[in-house]
């Protein structure tokens, strides 16, 4: 009978052989298990852009004919039941107009949070319908907005960086990137009704030593 090649070892030779296979196995389930463990191990996107706003300002209603484009701190929600809008501005022309994006996330560092009434504390995040310049925007000659997506503040008190995020916004910056949406970029808005004495306080560009909005994308070339 034709003996097969493991057959025709050995049993000394057999055993090695085991032994080597085995040893061979736990080498490549040590690679393996490293790999899941290393975050820079099988990324599901090639790189990653982090982009200052390059315009970012804010509108009140209490004085509408007031542009804000150069103070150092973005206010949004209701001050005395008088309402404020963020607008904020990313220019993503770096990333290739062929990218796929995988998420994209916008970061404003709050100073500070007023909850005092403990309304929902639910934002909108918006894009104008019409470009707008920093340092002239008014709340009167401010552009109408389209929804994107709600999302909710922070807790009374907060200081740091808040992150805005959801595939509507993947889909916006999406957009923006290919050329299928025009880039008019963002406003937060608060959802709730006045009357109410909530808001928060966000680092604009100008403010000295001071941490300002991004856009944060991660994307596939």
């Amino acid at each position: 009978m034709r003996l097969g090649c493991f057959t025709r070892f050995s049993w000394t030779g057999r055993v090695l052989l085991i032994i080597l296979a085995c040893a061979l196995c736990v080498s490549l389930a040590t690679v393996g298990c490293k790999k899941r463990r290393d975050p820079f191990y099988f990324l599901p996107w090639d790189e990653t852009a982090e982009i200052v706003a390059d315009a970012d300002t804010w509108t009140w209603i209490w004085a509408p004919d007031t542009n804000y484009g150069s103070d150092t701190e973005l206010c949004a929600g209701y001050f005395e039941d008088d309402e404020e809008h963020i607008y904020l501005h990313f220019d993503t022309s770096s990333i290739p107009a062929t990218a796929t994006v995988y998420s994209a996330e916008i970061w404003i560092y709050i100073d500070y949070t007023y909850n005092y009434t403990g309304v929902s504390f639910l934002f909108s995040l918006e894009t104008p319908d019409a470009a707008w310049v920093e340092n002239v925007i008014t709340w009167n000659n401010a552009p109408t907005s389209t929804p994107v997506v709600d999302f909710t503040g922070p807790r009374n008190w907060f200081t740091g960086w808040f992150r805005i995020k959801g595939t509507e916004i993947d889909n916006l910056v999406q957009g923006w990137i290919d050329g299928g949406i025009n880039n008019y970029g963002v406003a937060i808005k608060p959802s709730w009704l006045a009357p109410s004495d909530d808001e928060i306080y966000v680092d604009s560009f100008e403010t000295i030593g001071g941490r300002p909005p991004q856009l944060v994308v991660k994307y596939n070339e």
